[in-house]
């Protein structure tokens, strides 16, 4: 097997293999594939998979070969010329560049993991928006070692959610199957990253125009891309187990409070409060005057005030962990949101209605 490619695309495909690779010699690996123009890339760790596709010129031979994927990645980064040769024996994988060649010890087929493809009819969706809506609500996904249902993103009819009992996001969807499907959070991330990907490799279409496969079945969910020159595919087992009742968390009360504001100008707000608290009262405290329509955040380590001008109606004062607000605020798909207010020990509500993006905080109570 013999592929010449430009080296910082074949870096940068090997660099999106890295977080689905496993740890043991037949996971910690690169499959490599080449022949009819193509060049393929893969990893697993059985538990989730990735892998791309690669449109090149004059590949030649055909079989499946792997080495160690760090050590791959670390010889095409090292060389300095802007064409690599890439090629297989079955003891060795070759980098060849103007400066010599590397050898990797080629690991015995035998050993390679194969990539555990589900059949089925997947369904269509535009792939920007798709993980757009994922990457607006995983800063809300749970890290649990007892409830794993809520260690990702839940595909609800026509909505995503994510929770992890102290904040919860959602944002409206299209919806890719006909039940609640459990989307782990390295899958969720691995679209989000694929449409990046996309989007950097294509500036002027961007990820915008390109479509995706989502494909649920058994106890597999996986997307596939496929672009002018490559395609990308990452999919992983579905988590187990049943995603909370999420939909009378969202406070449905009048609320008492409500500002709008720039999303920028309060992530600064809460930032420069947060500098002043504890270790043991990570909080800041958030004041509303009706009367002056401002916001002021104070933190527990000092008396430092801070405020800025918002559109805003009534008055309350309630608290807040600033790393989970921030987190949110960071989320926020549009350069303003909506902040309402029920009362101090009640969950704050951030919204953006024009991109059906929904938050969800829980207060800190303050002294």
């Amino acid at each position: 097997m013999k592929v010449v490619i430009a080296r910082k695309t074949l870096s940068q495909h090997l660099s999106r293999l890295v977080p689905f690779a496993g740890k043991a010699p037949g996971l910690a690996c690169v499959r490599i594939e080449a022949g009819d123009g193509r060049l393929s890339l893969a990893a697993t760790d059985n538990a989730a998979w990735t892998s791309s596709t690669i449109e090149v010129e004059g590949a030649e031979g055909n079989g499946v070969h792997a080495c160690d994927l760090d050590l791959l990645r670390g010889v095409v980064a090292a060389s300095e010329d802007e064409v690599v040769a890439l090629s297989a024996t079955k003891t060795h994988v070759e980098v060849t560049d103007d400066g010599g060649t590397s050898r990797i010890r080629s690991i015995e087929r035998s050993q390679i993991a194969p990539l555990p493809r589900p059949g089925g009819s997947p369904v269509m969706v535009d792939l920007a928006p798709f993980a757009a809506a994922l990457a607006s609500v995983l800063p809300a996904v749970a890290h649990e070692q007892a409830r794993y249902a809520i260690n990702g993103v839940c595909l609800d009819a026509g909505a995503m959610v994510a929770t992890d009992g102290r904040m919860l996001a959602t944002r409206d969807s299209q919806t890719v199957h006909g039940e609640p499907v459990l989307m782990p959070t390295r899958l969720a991330k691995g679209v989000v990253d694929a449409a990046r990907f996309c989007a950097a490799s294509n500036p002027v279409a961007g990820a915008r125009q390109v479509q995706a496969s989502v494909l649920v079945e058994g106890s597999a969910i996986e997307c596939n891309v496929e672009v002018d020159g490559f395609s990308l595919l990452v999919g992983s087992t579905r988590l187990e187990g049943l995603f909370p009742p999420w939909r009378g968390v969202i406070p449905k009360s009048r609320p008492t409070a409500t500002l709008e504001v720039d999303v920028e100008a309060m992530a600064s707000l809460v930032r420069r409060a947060a500098t002043l608290t504890d270790d043991e009262s990570r909080g800041v405290r958030l004041d509303l005057d009706g009367a002056r329509r401002r916001a002021a955040s104070r933190g527990q380590g000092g008396e430092a005030a801070v405020e800025i001008e918002v559109q805003g109606t009534g008055a309350i004062a309630i608290g807040a962990n600033p790393d989970q607000l921030l987190a949110l605020l960071d989320a926020c798909p549009a350069p303003r949101v909506a902040m309402s207010f029920t009362a101090a020990e009640k969950p704050m509500v951030l919204s953006v209605e024009e991109a059906g993006w929904t938050a969800v905080l829980m207060p800190l109570a303050l002294a």
